[in-house]
C-alpha cells in the first residue's frame, strides 16, 4: 500500500474560519485507491509540530492531492464521525467515510496519540470495498 508522506517545508495555507490553519507537512495523505474512498484522506497526530491540537481526533478529506483549505472537510472520529468544518460531504460519501473510520478507528487513535508512525498507519490501514 502506497501513501504520500509529507516531509518538506510547509506551504502557505489559508485558515478556515472554524479551525486552525492546516500544516500539511505534518500530515499524511492517503490516496483513494488505498482507502476505497472517493477522496483523499489526511491524518495526523495531536502533537503535530509540537503544538497540541485544540480539538479531538479527526480526519480531513479533500477531492485530490492538492490542498485547498476552503474545500477540505474535517470530520471527528469520536464518539462517532461528525462533520466539524468545511463543506458538507454528500450523504453517500459521509457514510463511506464513516465506515472507513469505524474500520480503522483504533489505528487512527494510535496515530493521533503518537503511539505509531505515519508509515505504520498507511501500511496497516484497511481499505473499504
Amino acid at each position: 500500500m502506497v501513501a504520500h508522506l509529507m516531509t518538506s517545508s510547509p506551504p502557505t495555507t489559508s485558515s478556515a474560519p472554524a479551525e486552525e490553519p492546516t500544516n500539511l507537512w505534518l500530515m499524511t495523505n492517503i490516496r483513494p485507491d488505498c482507502t476505497g474512498l472517493p477522496f483523499v484522506v489526511w491524518v495526523s497526530t495531536k502533537d503535530a509540530g509540537g503544538n497540541q491540537a485544540p480539538h479531538s481526533a479527526r480526519v480531513k478529506v479533500s477531492s485530490g492531492p492538492k490542498w485547498i483549505e476552503s474545500e477540505a472537510t474535517s470530520v471527528s472520529i469520536l464518539p462517532r464521525p461528525e462533520h466539524k468544518a468545511g463543506p458538507m460531504l454528500r450523504a453517500r460519501d459521509f457514510e463511506k467515510l464513516s465506515r472507513w473510520i469505524a474500520l480503522n478507528r483504533e489505528l487512527l487513535l494510535e496515530l493521533w496519540e503518537g503511539d505509531i508512525f505515519h508509515q505504520d498507519f498507511t501500511d496497516r490501514q484497511r481499505r473499504i470495498d
